[in-house]
């Protein structure tokens, strides 16, 4: 399974977000796809000796989406964005499921087989991936 991980979603982002696909990509032995500003990406392996980690592959976004974006067009106007280029990857069928930690989207694993991970929420219109919006 090739599990896309929006890199730059989250709090603590990208160190939290990195060292966790490396532990993933480590300890179950699945293909692991960082998304986000590639300098940024490696900067963090680099400093935890990590640049070599079987398993790990890095696909470089230049946008980011901060708190202040609005969730519902955010796909539209930053399109280059580190979680539109994780959905563009899991719709062309690059990836099997998509995960982020971004405090205002949460991606539902989405297989490429149509398959949903779980019940809930709804697939995005144009992606085809499960979202749902949690504001909190």
């Amino acid at each position: 399974m090739k599990i896309i991980v929006d890199a730059m979603g989250g709090d603590n982002a990208p160190e939290a977000i990195v060292r966790g696909g490396v532990l993933a990509a480590k300890q179950f032995e699945e293909d692991i796809v960082l998304v986000g500003q590639e300098e940024r990406l490696r900067a963090v392996l680099k400093a935890d000796g990590a640049e070599n980690v079987p398993h790990l592959s890095i696909v470089h976004a230049s946008e980011l989406v901060d708190m202040h974006d609005d969730p519902a067009t955010v796909l539209r106007k930053k399109p280059d964005s580190s979680m539109a280029v994780a959905l563009k990857m899991v719709q062309k069928g690059e990836g099997d499921a998509i995960v982020s930690a971004g405090r205002c989207w949460r991606a539902r694993p989405y297989f490429a087989n149509g398959s949903k991970a779980s019940a809930g929420g709804r697939l995005h219109r144009s992606c085809r991936v499960q979202a749902v919006r949690c504001c909190w």
